[in-house]
């Protein structure tokens, strides 16, 4: 946002410096505030605008210039009359970064003509259909580049170009690819085109969070988007599905190290599953420890017998034993456990 970094203010000096005030008191004002909008813009280029740590105490995304002086930098970047490239160095160099500066700029080139169309509220649109609603969803999936600008002889018709752009479309949004508008996708069709917008920003300062001092090689969880994806010298080599904690159990944010791995390891039951999960389901069903090949174990590593367990009283807080699934293929942890330790 221009305006944060003095724009008016500075746009106001360039007539008067024009008009013979190069060399006065005028010009000494106006460089001292290109100075502060040039230091305030690295800051928020480098460490982003937002405290992360101010927002949710488990970022661990603090960071360091490394026994550089901030100040030095700008001077010899003043200088030497390379304030720009100084200043375009100092975001994420990632490809990522790029492509969301890339989408944001072609949202907010779709918002400026006049955003997407609403798709109505209706039953499933589902291909070989004829509905008037078919000609909003074709200008809808046209404004975003998932459908072409060819002329169908009946707009109404959900014809296969229609359904290989919803297919598109699900594809880029990680919903279900089969080609019909049901709820899910319909949700995601009708999300105002300043949403996104908004949702694009806020990834571009999450990424200013995060994507510093980072190695060729990495690997990337995706918590909203379920995935996890391994990057060798910066590409994608490896790609899955992953599992992520529920919205009132979310799955932490930060960064760590992968130190070493666990071959077949053994899971021991967290307490907040425990609570939450495991002693609920003891109580209903008292062979469930059995089925899940869950050992009780105390504090020195002698197994319990489950029966000698009052489990209705039982509790997470005061639960005095360990519950522990051995090392097999249906190990909650499956058979390799990647370890890098932190906090959480």
């Amino acid at each position: 946002t221009p305006d944060d970094y003095h724009r008016r203010a500075l746009a106001g000096y360039v007539p008067k410096l024009r008009a013979g005030g190069a060399g006065s008191e005028l010009a000494a004002e106006a460089d001292i505030l290109a100075t502060d909008a040039a230091v305030r813009l690295a800051y928020h280029l480098f460490f982003g605008k937002v405290d992360p740590e101010a927002l949710d105490p488990d970022w661990n995304a603090a960071r360091l210039i490394d026994g550089k002086d901030p100040v030095a930098l700008m001077e010899q970047a003043i200088a030497v009359g390379e304030v720009g490239p100084a200043l375009a160095a100092l975001p994420p160099q990632q490809p990522v970064y790029r492509h969301l500066k890339a989408s944001l700029a072609r949202h907010r080139g779709i918002a400026a003509a006049g955003g997407w169309p609403r798709v109505p509220d209706g039953p499933t649109l589902k291909p070989g259909m004829r509905d008037e609603r078919v000609t909003v969803l074709r200008k809808r999936l046209a404004a975003t580049g998932d459908l072409g600008n060819e002329t169908a002889a009946d707009p109404a018709v959900f014809d296969g170009a229609v359904e290989a752009a919803v297919r598109r479309f699900q594809e880029r949004h990680n919903l279900g690819v089969d080609g019909a508008v049901g709820k899910s996708t319909l949700e995601a069709l009708q999300v105002p085109v300043q949403r996104r917008i908004d949702q694009i920003r806020v990834n571009l300062e999450r990424a200013r969070w995060m994507l510093y001092d980072i190695p060729p090689s990495f690997v990337l969880v995706d918590i909203a988007g379920f995935d996890i994806t391994v990057l060798h010298d910066g590409e994608p080599v490896w790609e899955s599905r992953v599992q992520v904690g529920k919205p009132y159990r979310s799955t932490p944010i930060f960064r760590s190290a992968i130190s070493y791995l666990v071959l077949n390891p053994t899971w021991t039951v967290p307490p907040v599953i425990l609570g939450n999960d495991v002693l609920p389901a003891v109580r209903r069903n008292p062979a469930y420890l059995a089925s899940k090949n869950l050992r009780v174990i105390d504090y020195q590593g002698r197994e319990v017998d489950p029966a000698t367990i009052d489990w209705s009283r039982a509790s997470a807080q005061s639960f005095p034993y360990l519950l522990r699934q051995d090392p097999s293929p249906a190990n909650s942890l499956g058979l390799i456990k990647f370890m890098f330790p932190n906090e959480h």
